[in-house]
């Protein structure tokens, strides 16, 4: 036995670098395989420092930092829609605001006209009388159907729950369903 070790030996002394640098590449390869490597993670602890991870753990850590981020995409989203109906409800209010204003401004001018015509036949002397009383029963069934308005307006106030007497005449937006 003694002899094959001593040929053995007497090998590894003739080819000694070699034999060397062999058994540094096997140590290099042992060494790398068998390691875990680390790397930087997604968080960062309590003292500041960002641990290292390797990369079941880095895995882990993308996982929830992307379902985090799915969560602020879903609740942003949420907020959009929030803001969505709120302009859309604006954009209907403001609709219906100038709408009216409209409505009261051609029911002015017309009016206006009225009272002017009737002023100018009234100074001119074709007003006659029927026509002064025509001119009065349309004023007065003008300010009797507004006056039926209001009430109206103020009884539906009333009966849909809202007891305040001044009932804005823009008509209620619709409300947009649920997501």
């Amino acid at each position: 036995m003694t002899d094959q070790v001593h040929k053995v030996l007497k090998l590894a002394d003739y080819n000694r670098w070699t034999v060397g640098l062999v058994l540094l590449a096997a140590v290099v390869v042992g060494g790398v395989a068998g390691c875990e490597f680390t790397t930087p993670g997604m968080t960062i602890a309590d003292d500041g420092s960002i641990p290292r991870v390797t990369r079941p753990e880095l895995d882990v850590q993308v996982m929830t930092a992307e379902q985090d981020l799915a969560d602020d995409r879903a609740e942003l989203d949420a907020e959009i829609v929030i803001w969505n109906n709120r302009a859309t409800a604006h954009q209907a209010r403001a609709e219906a605001a100038y709408g009216e204003l409209i409505r009261k401004e051609e029911l002015r001018a017309q009016v206006v006209d009225l009272a002017g015509g009737a002023v100018l036949d009234l100074a001119s002397g074709k007003m006659t009388t029927s026509g002064l009383l025509g001119f009065g029963g349309l004023l007065l069934s003008m300010a009797v159907g507004f006056g039926r308005h209001k009430d109206a307006r103020r009884k539906d106030g009333i009966i849909a729950g809202n007891q305040t007497s001044t009932i804005s005449t823009a008509p209620e937006p619709p409300v947009p369903p649920e997501s």
